[in-house]
């Protein structure tokens, strides 16, 4: 029986060892399935945490490219208005010469005007002398001479270009002597 005894006892300890196993198994089980748990949350967690920095890279880098691009405008539209300022800066200058080149027309174009008007009275004092009215003749010179000097705007030089013809300012003061001379002149 001793035999039996120790056959039935160890049978029992194995028993009592397999009962107290099951519990153990279980937790262990448990804890297994809860690390499992811990792991693939943790895993979708870092997967999820990495689209959001891909997503955040992706916007960053769209971000710099759309900041790249205004620079790249910006210094586009920097030089189109240096070459608008330089095309203004001329174009201001050409106004100026412009401007002078008018002013002296302008002026060129009065002292034409009186020269033609002393040539075209020349032409009448001339015609009057010529035609005797000394009084008439006299009469236009002192009012030529009390509104200025004509003999500056008349020409020292022959209008056909011969030596031998009197000049303008020649027949004028060759006139003006004569009827000084006939005391129609003071």
């Amino acid at each position: 029986m001793i035999q039996k005894d120790s056959g039935s006892i160890q049978h029992q300890a194995e028993h009592t060892r397999s009962r107290r196993q099951s519990p153990i198994m279980g937790y262990l089980l448990i804890l297994f399935a809860a690390a499992f748990l811990l792991l693939l949350l943790a895993y979708f967690q870092q997967q999820r945490a990495n689209s959001e920095t891909t997503d955040a890279l992706k916007q960053s880098a769209s971000a710099v490219q759309s900041i790249q691009n205004l620079i790249d405008d910006n210094a586009e539209l920097r030089s189109k208005v240096e070459k608008l300022e330089a095309q203004v800066a001329e174009l201001e200058n050409q106004r100026k010469d412009y401007e002078a080149l008018y002013r002296a027309s302008e002026t060129q174009a009065a002292q034409l005007t009186s020269q033609v008007e002393s040539y075209r009275l020349l032409f009448r004092i001339d015609r009057l002398y010529r035609a005797q009215r000394f009084r008439d003749a006299a009469d236009l010179i002192e009012q030529i001479e009390a509104l200025g000097q004509p003999s500056s705007l008349l020409s020292g030089q022959a209008l056909t270009g011969e030596a031998a013809e009197v000049t303008p300012l020649g027949r004028y003061e060759q006139i003006r002597k004569q009827l000084k001379e006939w005391d129609y002149l003071t």
